[in-house]
């Protein structure tokens, strides 16, 4: 915000940004739009692949169970271990992390997700869902025969993602 602040006048106009991430990206541009920004200046989020809910006990337990290397990841962002013996309660922490329980400001959301993907599972886009209906936030959800990179690294685009991207972009204006 500083960088904007510094501008002419009228150099952005508010309410214009939307925020684009995928996978950890997209977990910070949930968290930054639903709930650190002033509630003013973001007109859309979305979401590609994006983890959203790291309270999933079960998710936990099978990352635990299988050593997947996200953990050490999430653990190093939030600040805290999970216990490898007793997982379960997590830490506050993780909560405080989940974008899913952090809708302070509502921001429609488009969410592009993988059925295919092992890194960020599924289940983390209809989490997402779920808690934004709950919050009447205008949202889409698109789920994709494909991975975590939803196809978006090899040029081809073969699930069309731009033009959803842009017709979703459409829609909120």
């Amino acid at each position: 915000m500083k960088f904007k602040n510094s501008l002419p006048a009228g150099t952005f106009l508010r309410n214009q940004y939307i925020l684009i991430g995928h996978s950890a990206g997209a977990h910070l541009s949930l968290l930054f739009g639903y709930s650190i920004q002033n509630g003013k200046d973001i007109k859309g989020i979305v979401s590609l692949a994006g983890p959203t809910d790291f309270t999933n006990e079960a998710l936990v337990k099978a990352m635990i169970a299988n050593k997947h290397p996200l953990l050490n990841l999430i653990e190093l962002m939030v600040g805290k271990p999970v216990d490898r013996q007793n997982p379960i309660p997590l830490p506050a922490e993780y909560k405080a992390a989940s974008p899913a329980y952090q809708i302070k400001h509502l921001v429609p959301t488009l969410i592009i997700h993988g059925k295919k993907d092992e890194t960020v599972h599924m289940s983390q886009a209809t989490t997402l869902a779920t808690a934004l209906k709950a919050k009447k936030v205008n949202h889409e959800i698109i789920m994709l025969d494909a991975d975590h990179s939803l196809g978006l690294f090899d040029g081809k685009d073969p699930h069309k993602i731009s033009n959803q991207l842009f017709n979703w972009i459409e829609k909120i204006k």
